[in-house]
């Protein structure tokens, strides 16, 4: 899941390029540029208050207020995360590229900010010096040159102190496309990366190194660039297409960010949300063995699905025609690069739009459909994620992950299936290779603006009523809506039972005299195995509940808090209700969390074929009739 064995990768994928398609004049959501970024660390690095020994973890644009924006007063600042060795302190500096000041200097508590590649530099250095790591890798017959080692966050709260801790694992190099292929089973180390020493290393009794088939895979080649329809606009980072404007920004740690989405109906411009993301996610894997246990990262908050953007390829990622936006980041080393093409921005064929056949005179008429979609792959180690935004002309939107790459293995004596409690716990794929069972949470941030900036979220359930006057034909079926006034009792469970959704209504009233709305719509999804006391739940209080609803407020981004790497939980969410704000008629936040559960089959090895998980958000009443009954244009 983690990204030691991805920096091969991501520094073969680094390319100066343009920064996006026709940049226009800057904007305050506007993609910062390079010259912003390095103008931005030259002045925080001219303050005072730079630590000697600091290392830049992130820079990109500080959240600018929703308000400052709209109303044209919004200053582009950016925010650095840095990182002080020697002191193993935390600051959070905040800069104005175009005046060369620094606004703001702010020194965190105890807390680790996320892994960045030096970490996984260092770690490697450290462990391959350590001479229990070369004894145990002697005595399975392999030697320092042998091994690629995979760097993970440490997996366990360890903010009671501040030394900066990883773990890492190792797998034998080879020379195709999965490196994950044959694992060292049964071998572990945690690195002190502060005091560069190895506190611990578990070296259980070795497996087979299984290697059943070819490693190397064929894929499909790029196609050549196409003309993008007319019909879409993309200028910087803003996009419009037909009745559909919005700004898609990579930010470092969320990747795919979507600002200011609207929908225009006929003159009017109707705002639907302000921003959505990704805010964190979490992987928790099922296995009890020592080696494994403390495996569940938080691969937004302690890697950075934005750092880790990899270049979509035409023709396979997005259609020939797509537009293709990059993007500068900052490096922990100080220098900016631009990623090429990690924004993909394209129109497609949706189907049927609606139809309909007059059975008395055979009349017909029919609409086919058109969407728009704002696509963004990560590759977080061995799993690579493509976030996918699509924009309808009904103003529905549609959200989706799409997971694959390749399975994170554990080397097993068995060659064949059988009824052990050991292939229960982890699906023999291949043999002498198994993968254990695994889940990812999604946690989504969804700021919603419905026409405006006061809403309220609605549980509403489909239910049933006792046969009785109420229900004198014992075949019901009721809409139950109940609205959350206070922040505590707005969570909410998926029920499949009665086809809960949730509604998020504006102030205003369509023309039937009911309130605009959205209303979002859960697909599969699955609750956690994790017991109630585990320190996962505590640190990720996002995989509690489906829904949590919160009072907006600009600074409160990340469902398990700024800084879950090494953190004890009692952050994020947790935190952010705890003052049982109002919520009724407010600016507010709904947060989402939906999860895929992966028991693996042999057909996941050695490549893993697409999962798909999301969720719907659907116009209810925010329209008074059939929006596509207009015309946008080809």
């Amino acid at each position: 899941m983690h990204i030691g064995l991805l920096l091969a990768l991501v520094s073969s994928v680094l390319a100066v390029s343009v920064v996006a398609h026709g940049q226009g004049p800057l904007r305050p959501l506007s993609q910062p540029t390079e010259a912003e970024l390095t103008a931005a660390l030259s002045t925080m690095k001219a303050d005072s208050r730079w630590p000697a020994t600091a290392t830049v973890i992130t820079m990109g644009l500080a959240e600018p207020s929703k308000h400052d924006v709209r109303s044209g007063t919004a200053l582009r600042i950016m925010k650095a995360v840095v990182y002080d060795v020697l002191q193993r302190a935390t600051y959070e500096f905040y800069a104005r590229p175009s005046t060369k000041e620094v606004t703001e200097v702010r020194r965190i508590g105890v807390v680790q900010p996320m892994i960045i590649p030096s970490d996984m530099d260092s770690a490697i250095a450290i462990l391959s010096r350590n001479p229990r790591w070369q004894a145990a890798l002697q005595r399975r017959g392999l030697n320092l040159d042998d091994v690629a080692i995979d760097v993970w966050a440490s997996g366990i709260p360890t903010t009671s102190y501040a030394d900066r801790m990883v773990r890492a694992i190792a797998f034998v190099k080879d020379k195709g496309v999965n490196s994950y292929a044959r694992p060292v089973e049964g071998l572990a180390a945690l690195v002190n990366l502060s005091k560069n020493l190895v506190p611990e290393i578990v070296d259980r009794p070795e497996r087979p190194l299984g290697n059943p088939y070819p490693t190397d895979v064929v894929g499909d080649k790029p196609a050549k660039p196409k003309k993008a329809p007319t019909s879409l606009s993309v200028r910087g980072n803003d996009i419009v297409w037909g009745p559909w404007s919005m700004t898609a920004v990579l930010h470092p740690r969320e990747g795919l960010t979507m600002y200011d989405v609207a929908y225009r109906e006929g003159t009017q411009h109707r705002s639907i949300a302000w921003r959505l993301s990704m805010s964190e996610m979490v992987v928790p894997y099922g296995d009890t063995a020592t080696t494994w246990f403390w495996r569940h990262a938080f691969d937004v908050g302690e890697y950075g699905t934005g750092m880790l953007a990899v270049p979509l390829v035409r023709g396979v990622d997005v259609p020939a025609d797509a537009v293709l936006l990059g993007a500068p980041l900052l490096t922990s080393s100080g220098s900016v690069v631009s990623r090429k093409d990690v924004v993909g921005v394209h129109v497609e064929d949706a189907g049927l739009l609606w139809k309909h056949v007059d059975m008395t005179t055979g009349q017909h008429t029919e609409r086919r459909g058109q969407r728009l979609v704002v696509t963004q792959t990560s590759t977080v180690g061995n799993y690579d994620y493509m976030q996918r935004w699509s924009f309808s002309e009904d103003g529905a939107i549609d959200y989706s992950v799409h997971l694959t790459g390749m399975l994170l293995l554990k080397g097993s004596f068995d060659s064949v299936v059988t009824e052990s409690d050991g292939q229960k716990l982890a699906a023999l794929v291949g043999k002498h290779v198994q993968a254990p069972s695994h889940q990812h949470f999604f946690c989504m941030r969804l700021d919603m603006d419905v026409d405006d900036s006061l809403n309220t979220v609605h549980e509403v359930d489909i239910v049933r009523r006792p046969q009785g006057p109420e229900n004198p034909f014992d075949n019901v079926m009721m809409a139950d809506d109940w609205e959350f006034r206070f922040e505590k009792e707005a969570r909410s469970e998926h029920n499949v039972d009665v086809a809960r959704s949730w509604k998020i209504t504006s102030t205003k009233n369509n023309e039937l005299g009911g309130p605009t709305a959205y209303s979002l719509h859960p697909a599969a999804s699955t609750p956690t195995y994790l017991g109630a006391g585990h320190f996962v739940r505590k640190r990720a209080p996002f995989i509690d509940t489906a829904v949590w609803v919160t009072r907006h407020r600009v600074d409160e981004l990340y469902a398990a808090g700024d800084y879950p790497n090494q953190s004890t939980g009692n952050d994020g969410l947790s935190k952010y209700v705890a003052d049982n704000a109002s919520i009724r008629n407010k600016d507010v936040v709904l947060w989402y969390t939906f999860a895929v559960t992966h028991h693996a089959r042999p057909e996941d090895y050695p490549i893993m074929p697409v999962a798909k998980a999301g969720f719907r958000l659907l116009p209810e009443g925010f329209f008074s009739r059939n929006p596509t009954l207009q015309r946008f244009g080809p």
